[in-house]
């Protein structure tokens, strides 16, 4: 006799509270006055022509000159000790000769690959000691001592947001300037492709796991998911403190398990096979931020059996929409929206028997974030759980004559009674774990779905 239990496209309806976005808006540099004032804080922006994906702000000891920002800026050239700013007309010259003053506090000049001032890839910071101009060149010369952002900063903040996930080559990413001075620079993310993550994982059949008594094969494993990751970091340069760290994740997935089961005698364990991990390019900004994306699938099943039998789970589930928002240093800010499931279940066992049967598919995605080359390192990953709980009770024993007795049946998850049969009770499981390392583990969401409780009689 074989008993079985089927539930199709049951949705469930998982609400959470609205999650908070942060997102970074391209901005145009043009010839302002207000450009050529000295400040003690900056902002740096990398990504692509017409959007910012990544964005730098910096609170610097000495007030402190955004060149790139400067339309009527025509070169800049640097040796050792020197940084040599020219103009293109009289009046922004002028300008600024009038503002770029030495005081007690300094200036600090920040170049973009105009004159070679830096390496290419990364904007140079240079303190000025002294400042001499030019009327007839119109050129401005300071002498300078090259910094590293160490040495010129207290705090640093940074906002990113999910790059495109099509291929995009390095030449196309410059800084977020307008046209004129982009066509000059080559500031550049180092990223292919993005901070959007997906991919597929589609096995043959394989056997996942052989160990007397157990043969586990999936005959169809198919998950696919795919992650767009935005956050804020804000940290202490001067105290060496981390003061913000969020991620947020708008998260889809979806899986489809087909699995057989052979058991020569009784069992309880819970095999697993994990997918090789998938690790993404590196998204980097130069000595300020670097990136790395990763994406783990396992799929297994929990089992727990007193006899011989055989048996086949065939599961699906998919989430359209899920969001999270995790908050390293306030775990009580930490909300969730969406995450809607439908999903797909049926599981058949050839015996009469006692039997556990739950398969599950765990799906990770996670960031490793540094920041200043080291100065700070940590990961922040979600970890999500479809599980498919499955218990086959036996409550009496086959008469050889086989007569049957009376039986209820509830479905749905009501109650109800088995008096000689095997009663079949099914539930949808799903958990939430957020993980960010030295800090804390939780699940931060979960639900339990009933789908039925069964009773097939003798």
């Amino acid at each position: 006799m074989t008993f079985s239990l089927s539930s199709l496209a049951v949705v469930a309806a998982l609400a959470g509270p609205a999650l908070a976005n942060f997102n970074l808006q391209p901005k145009n540099y043009g010839h302002k006055r207000h450009n050529f004032l000295p400040s003690n804080i900056v902002s740096m922006q990398y990504g692509g022509a017409d959007t910012s994906y990544v964005n730098v702000s910096l609170s610097t000891t000495h007030p402190a000159i955004m060149l790139e920002e400067l339309s009527t800026v025509s070169s800049v050239d640097c040796d050792d000790y020197s940084v040599s700013v020219a103009f293109n007309n009289s009046a922004a010259f002028k300008e600024a000769t009038d503002e770029w003053k030495l005081t007690k506090d300094g200036l600090l000049f920040i170049t973009n690959h105009l004159g070679d001032c830096d390496v290419e890839l990364e904007r140079g910071f240079f303190l000025a000691d002294s400042i001499a101009s030019d009327n007839k060149t119109l050129t401005i010369v300071a002498k300078t001592t090259k910094q590293q952002i160490n040495d010129t900063a207290t705090d640093i903040e940074i906002h990113f947001k999910g790059l495109p996930q099509t291929k995009v080559t390095p030449a196309t990413l410059t800084s977020n300037c307008t046209a004129d001075v982009a066509s000059r620079t080559k500031r550049q993310i180092v990223a292919t492709p993005s901070l959007t993550i997906a991919h597929s994982v589609s096995l043959p059949p394989t056997v996942l796991f052989s160990e007397a008594p157990l043969t586990l094969t999936a005959d169809k494993a198919t998950i696919s998911a795919s992650a767009t990751l935005s956050g804020t970091i804000r940290y202490s340069i001067l105290t060496f403190t981390l003061k913000e760290f969020t991620v947020d994740f708008d998260t889809s997935l979806s899986t489809e398990l087909g699995l057989d089961l052979v058991l020569t005698g009784a069992y309880n364990a819970t095999p697993k096979y994990s997918a090789p991990a998938l690790e993404y390019d590196v998204i980097s900004v130069p000595g300020i931020l670097t990136i790395g994306p990763e994406l783990l699938f396992d799929v297994g099943v929990a089992v727990a059996v007193d006899a011989a039998l055989a048996a086949t789970a065939k599961v699906g589930a998919s989430i359209t929409d899920g969001n999270v928002h995790i908050d390293v240093l306030n775990q009580g800010l930490t909300t969730t929206s969406g995450w809607v499931p439908e999903f797909t279940h049926s599981v058949n066992i050839s015996e009469n028997a006692h039997a556990s049967i739950d398969p599950f598919v765990d799906v990770t995605v996670g960031i490793a974030c540094k920041i200043l080359d080291g100065l700070l390192d940590l990961s922040v990953a979600l970890e999500a759980q479809p599980r498919f709980n499955n218990e086959f009770i036996l409550a009496a024993t086959q008469s050889e004559s086989g007569n049957a007795t009376s039986t209820a049946i509830t479905t749905g998850g009501g109650s109800g009674s088995c008096a000689n049969g095997v009663e079949v009770v099914s539930d949808f499981q799903f958990s939430l774990i957020a993980i960010v390392t030295q800090f804390w583990s939780d699940t931060i969401y979960s639900v339990n779905v009933p789908v039925a409780n069964e009773c097939y009689n003798f």
